[in-house]
């Protein structure tokens, strides 16, 4: 499944350094490889007191919509007609966790 998490999981690092303008400051760094640093081998952490995260919204806006074309593609080449899920899907990990659930979700309506 395609989507952009910002959950703030290990497998997640891409989407938060791609889309994430100041994740510097929103995550514990780890002083060894300077990203952020992962806790219990899968979870980074938000800075204590540290601020909101800020969203590259072109870049999310982009990717939004090379992930909604792909998934709208392959409904099509599969028959299906009702394409609900394919919406409902680009915002399951919005990343509420570090403040951008609404922004991220208004991106991703937009999208569609």
């Amino acid at each position: 499944m395609t989507g952009i998490s910002f959950v703030g999981q290990k497998y997640d690092i891409g989407d938060i350094l791609y889309c994430i303008s100041n994740w510097k400051e929103v995550f514990d760094i780890d002083p060894k490889t300077g990203l952020p640093l992962v806790y219990n081998e899968k979870d980074f952490y938000r800075k204590a007191n540290g601020p909101q995260a800020k969203i590259y919204e072109e870049r999310v806006r982009d990717s939004s919509m090379r992930m909604a074309k792909l998934r709208l593609r392959a409904c099509d080449e599969e028959g299906v007609q009702i394409v609900i899920e394919t919406g409902i899907g680009l915002g399951v990990c919005a990343g509420n966790n570090i403040g951008v659930d609404g922004k991220a979700r208004a991106l991703y309506a937009e999208t569609i």
